[in-house]
This record gives structure tokens, C-alpha cells and sequence, in this order.
């Protein structure tokens, strides 16, 4: 019977701060979407002047009009307007300008690149923003059960390891790098999937140096969490023979590649939740029926083996609607293998999502330990 080991946690301060983030996203994006309505409207040029300066305002006070108003294809938009009205309106012009140049900064299209280490382990991580997917950005529960790992490598070394909703992959590259045989994350989302291929080329070499040579972690009572930004692309490090020439900026000046799905004892794979669900009820699952996933090039995104199990599935913050209790359940029912285990870490934001998950995990015979820890950092 499979032991699913979950661990609630209460979320502190950097979790707060993603969620006021996220919200605030939200408003961004109906304001965002208010303003470009009227910018297109082309029955009133005082209303989309004014609408076009109320943007700009907006801009100058927060990212998040940045990250929506490039989402909504603004900068065509203005740009368009530019055409029209250059000769005419210099504060148009300067307003329009100063959006464009906001929205095609690099701050716009990219998110951190950070350098996380947890003891022994270090991960380089690329980070979206949340106009990517939530997946995008590390919330603080992932540093939590990234720590567990490395207190006991054991749970993954020499193992095959599923990271569900694994976003910017800290969570399996860190399994990686503790020796894991294979891991293979996991995501929904295409700017998700892209940015969880970033980031494990930015590790590949180094987690696959541990698989014969496991590394040896300190006691528990030793740990520590550093975080460093860093600025480079990771995009660009699978092109490098040696990562470290790649993090010291030595390595050779070579035409960039396209990143793989599969990079040595790691694997990024696209997994539907619900897939798992219905083939558990007995239903025909066609997969591509939704649209056949593929990235910026229009690379096919290689989905996860309808009958591939795992000995150990990990999971970081994935039970944020009610729908994902039976949807997760189920995910461990079939992908688990006899005498498996799944860690699960979460904040627990609705009590009520969290006991129908453990009602689900035990009516599909699965059984469910849970350990309340009330700080993270």
C-alpha cells in the first residue's frame, strides 16, 4: 500500500508577499484589459488619449501593469497608434513611448534567475512571472520540502522520482542532484513547461555527476538556505561543455541549441491530472484531444507514459482549488508503485481542500501521514 507523506505548513511572510503579488496581478490585468478596450475604440480619440495616458500612469507605479500590458499585446497597439498620430500629439507620443519602452525592457520579458543552495546542493532557477502561470515563481513552501530532501537524501537516492506541478523545478532538480536515478517534472502550462526546460539545462550536468557518486549531507541540525540572484540566461547554458564555465562567464562564444526535454537523469514532460482520474473511472483518455502541446518554436512537448510508475512522487504547493484533491489522489493512485511513497508540502490555505485530498487519498487505499510544521525560514 502506498504511504502518502504530507507536510502543511503555514505560510510566512515571502508566501504572503507572492500571494499580495498575485492579487494584485489580477487587478492589473481587468485594469489592463479596461484601458486597452478603450485604446482600440476608435469612435472617441479624447477617450483613447486619455486611456493611453492612464496606462502610462499606471506603468510608472507597478511591474504588474508591465507584465499585463505586454500579455495584451500592447505594444502593437501603440505602435499602430504611433504611425497615426506622431505628427500630431507630443504627449501621445511620449505617453506611447514610454509604455513600449516599459513593456520591451528586460525586466518585461524575463523573470530572476536565482541560485538557491541548500546545504550541499546548489539549483540555478529561472523564475517567470505570475502572468505565467503560478507555477512561475518559487513559493516558500517548495524551500521547505527541498530541505526535507537533503535532511534525507535516502527518500530519493538511486530512486525514480514524479515531481507533479513541478513549476520552475526546484523541487526535482534538487531530487536530482541528490542522486536520484530519473526525475521527471511535470507541469500543465506552456510558459511553465518552458521556463521548468530552462532551468533543469541549467543544472543537468551537475545532477548527473551524483547519481554513482551520491553526495553526503550533513546533519539536519546543520542545514541552511542561501539565495543569490544572478544574471544570466540559463537558456543559453546547454550550449556550454562546463557548467561552471557557463556561472563564471568563461565558456565559449557558440550558436545557442534548442533545449531538450530529456537532459541526462532528468526529463520535462507535459501531465494532465485529469487524465490520471479518468483512466481511474474506467474512461477513454485520448491525449492531444485538448490540442497538441508545443513550445515557442513549435516543438511538441512529449507528455508522461500513460503506464509509467514511480517510487517516489513529490509535490510542492499543488492543492490550491477544491478540484485538486480528487485530481492529485489520483495521480499517486496510478502513478505510484507498490511500496511508493509521495511527499506532498503545502501551505494550507483551506482546511476543506486539504481533508477531502486526505479523505480521497484513503478511499483509493492509500495511506496518509500528515506533519504540521509552523516555519519555514
Amino acid at each position: 500500500m502506498a504511504a502518502a507523506t504530507l507536510v502543511g505548513e503555514e505560510a510566512q511572510e515571502d508566501e504572503t508577499s507572492l500571494e499580495s503579488e498575485f492579487f494584485e496581478l489580477l487587478v492589473a490585468s481587468e485594469r489592463v484589459g479596461t484601458l486597452v478596450d478603450r485604446i482600440q475604440d476608435t469612435a472617441c480619440f479624447q477617450r483613447r488619449r486619455q486611456a493611453v495616458f492612464d496606462l502610462a500612469a499606471a506603468i510608472e507605479k507597478s511591474e504588474s501593469y508591465v507584465v499585463e500590458a505586454r500579455q495584451a499585446g500592447v505594444v502593437d497597439l501603440l505602435t499602430s497608434i504611433l504611425k497615426k498620430y506622431s505628427d500630431d500629439d507630443d504627449q501621445l507620443v511620449q505617453r506611447a513611448c514610454s509604455i513600449i519602452m516599459a513593456c520591451s525592457g528586460t525586466l518585461s520579458c524575463s523573470g530572476k534567475v536565482r541560485q538557491h543552495s541548500f546545504g550541499p546542493v546548489t539549483v540555478t532557477i529561472k523564475e517567470g512571472t505570475l502572468a505565467d502561470g503560478l507555477g512561475a515563481r518559487i513559493w516558500a513552501v517548495a524551500n521547505s520540502l527541498c530541505s526535507d530532501l537533503v535532511e534525507k537524501p535516502a527518500l530519493v537516492q538511486g530512486k525514480r522520482v514524479l515531481d507533479i506541478g513541478a513549476g520552475t523545478g526546484l523541487c526535482g532538480i534538487v531530487a536530482a542532484k541528490l542522486g536520484a536515478a530519473q526525475v521527471t517534472l511535470t507541469d500543465y502550462e506552456e510558459p511553465v513547461l518552458r521556463i521548468l526546460r530552462a532551468s533543469v539545462a541549467a543544472n543537468a550536468s551537475c545532477a548527473a555527476a551524483n547519481i554513482s557518486h551520491p553526495l553526503i549531507v550533513k546533519a539536519a541540525t546543520e542545514k541552511s538556505y542561501e539565495v543569490e540572484d544572478l544574471e544570466f540566461d540559463p537558456e543559453d547554458a546547454e550550449e556550454c561543455d562546463n557548467l561552471d564555465d557557463f556561472l563564471l562567464g568563461t565558456a565559449k562564444d557558440t550558436q545557442a541549441e534548442t533545449l531538450h526535454w530529456d537532459l541526462e537523469n532528468m526529463c520535462v514532460r507535459h501531465m494532465d491530472w485529469a487524465d490520471d482520474l479518468k483512466r481511474l473511472q474506467g474512461k477513454e483518455v485520448v491525449l492531444g484531444s485538448k490540442g497538441t502541446m508545443r513550445d515557442e518554436v513549435g516543438e511538441i512537448v512529449p507528455e508522461v507514459d500513460a503506464s509509467e510508475t514511480f517510487d517516489v512522487i513529490i509535490g510542492s504547493d499543488i492543492l490550491y482549488e477544491m478540484a485538486h484533491a480528487s485530481l492529485v489522489a489520483a495521480v499517486l493512485k496510478r502513478r505510484l508503485r507498490e511500496g511508493g511513497a509521495a511527499i506532498i508540502s503545502l501551505a494550507v490555505r483551506d482546511q476543506g481542500i486539504l481533508d477531502t485530498f486526505i479523505m480521497s487519498a484513503s478511499g483509493m487505499g492509500m495511506s496518509v501521514d500528515k506533519e504540521q510544521v509552523w516555519q519555514l525560514w
